[in-house]
Order: C-alpha cells, then structure tokens, then sequence
C-alpha cells in the first residue's frame, strides 16, 4: 500500500502546471443541516463553466442504546454568481434512520426502579426530497456560507407524507 501512495504523490506532484490550471471545478468541505441537505459532514463539487454540481454527506451517531443515521444528495444548478457568492437551484434527497432502546423497569412502592422487564424497540426512517432556491455568500476568498429554502416532501414511518419549508444551511471550506 505504501508503495502504491509514493508512486500517487510522485506522479501528482509531477503534473505540469499548466495543467492543473486548467481544472475549473471548485471544491467544498464542511458542515450542512437541513431538510433536502441532510445533517453532518459534506463535501460539494461545481464546475465553473457549466454552474453545475453535486454535494454529498452524512453522520452517523451510534450509542448503545441510540442509532441515528444520517444521509444525502443534492445536485444543483448555479443561477448567477459574482465576485462575493452566487444565487443557485438545488434538487436533494435526504434519508434517516432512528433507533432507540428503551428499559421497562418494575418500580417498588417509593418508585425505585426494582427489576428490569425488558427492552422496548422504538424506530423510523424517513425520506425527504425537494427542490429550493439559495444564496451562498463567500468570505476570506475560501469560507462559504448558504441558505436554501426548499420546497421539501417528507415521506416518514411515523408521520406518513408531509410538505415542509425547513432551510438548509451549510459552512464550507472551499479551493
């Protein structure tokens, strides 16, 4: 394995400049919660001639007795952009995935929990999709901030369909 990431880095620092210039695509990483966006780490990339591009992320939080799952897509279309940010048209689905357990005790007559009955399963998923308009503002050349309103469908175990507005909100790193 070693061998292999020498000859990576050997070859990738050997690429001519001129060539690394000419890669118009701007990268992201950072933090996203929202309801098309999903919730946790992200990472984005866009193509500057075209304004088209994508973003995924996810995170998982796993307990013992708690498992929350997140995940998402999103793709979108940048409408105008200028020196400072740029206005954009996104479409993302989102997925999670919620399980808890619960103790059932017996309680004495202070209320003392005396003796454990058992375990009690409780669990959802659900899937939320949509399209929204956003704004995302850029500071210090590399730091962005965004807001997206969405129009998002939520398909949910527990809640059946629901329409909702949540934003999505996202802090980046770019290059």
């Amino acid at each position: 394995m070693l061998p292999l990431a020498l000859c990576a880095i050997l070859i990738l620092s050997g690429l001519p400049t001129e060539i690394q210039a000419q890669d118009e695509n701007t990268q992201s990483i950072g933090f996203v919660a929202g309801s098309t966006h999903g919730i946790g780490v992200s990472y984005a990339r866009q193509n500057g001639q075209t304004g088209h591009g994508w973003q995924v992320s996810g995170f998982p939080v796993w307990t013992q007795s708690e498992r929350h799952l997140f995940g998402a897509v999103a793709l979108f279309k940048t409408l105008n952009q200028g020196k400072k940010g740029r206005a954009f048209l996104s479409f993302g689905v989102a997925a999670h995935y919620n399980r808890t357990l619960h103790e059932e005790w017996v309680c004495d007559a202070v209320g003392n929990r005396s003796t454990l009955i058992g375990t009690r399963d409780d669990e959802s998923y659900g899937l939320i999709f949509g399209h929204g308009v956003g704004l995302e503002r850029w500071s210090a050349e590399n730091f962005a901030v965004s807001l997206e309103i969405p129009a998002a469908i939520r398909v949910d175990s527990h809640e059946g369909l629901l329409i909702l507005p949540i934003p999505n909100c996202a802090l980046a790193y770019r290059w």
